[in-house]
């Protein structure tokens, strides 16, 4: 029959016998391998993060919930600014449709910015025309949440081209899209 001063004694004999292998420590080059294994896992887990932030801000977006969207911008300023310009410009959003993500990058050294760059199809109202479009969009880490960089949160690719029309949501500091480009409009027919 075990008494109550069995279960501290097996605790305290636990304790010495592995006291030797907790007071030898770890080479430098067992430290150099633990640190470089837990930064990977703290940038695995920060992509994996920002990933799962960026395509809940691209749901809302792609069923054009602007109140929604906006909650992914840190300040209360930025979410206003961003509400009023797509409401102003909700008309004339097209159909989004398969958003992905097709990479996100996360800052190795601090892990508290990263880049996403995003890739969707558009459908234009009664045309029967899909446009793919990719843009990049940058990301922030600020109490212990991801958020939208208001000031680079958009960046056409050179995929778009310069002056693309654009079905990605205008940003608070990044003005309206071009209404058209020589690129998306479609070649005269050939009789």
């Amino acid at each position: 029959m075990k008494t109550a001063i069995d279960l501290p004694l097996a605790a305290l004999l636990a304790l010495l016998m592995a006291l030797p292998v907790l007071t030898t420590g770890c080479t430098e080059e067992q430290k150099v391998k633990m640190q470089t294994a837990a930064d990977t896992r703290r940038r695995a887990e920060s992509q994996r993060v920002v990933k799962e932030r960026a395509l809940e801000y691209w749901d809302a977006v792609r069923w054009q919930n602007w109140s929604m969207a906006a909650i992914y911008f840190q300040e209360a300023e930025d979410q206003k600014r961003y509400l009023q310009m797509q409401t102003r410009l909700d008309a004339k959003h097209p159909a989004i449709d398969e958003v992905e993500i097709a990479y996100v990058f996360v800052d190795p050294e601090t892990f508290e910015s990263g880049e996403v760059r995003v890739q969707w199809n558009t459908v234009a109202a009664k045309e029967a025309k899909v446009v793919e479009e990719q843009h990049t969009q940058r990301w922030y880490k600020d109490g212990g949440r991801w958020w939208i960089d208001p000031e680079g949160s958009l960046l056409e690719t050179a995929e778009a081209g310069a002056g693309a029309t654009s079905s990605a949501p205008v940003t608070p500091n990044k003005p309206a899209p071009a209404a058209t480009d020589a690129a998306t409009t479609p070649p005269p027919e050939t009789p």
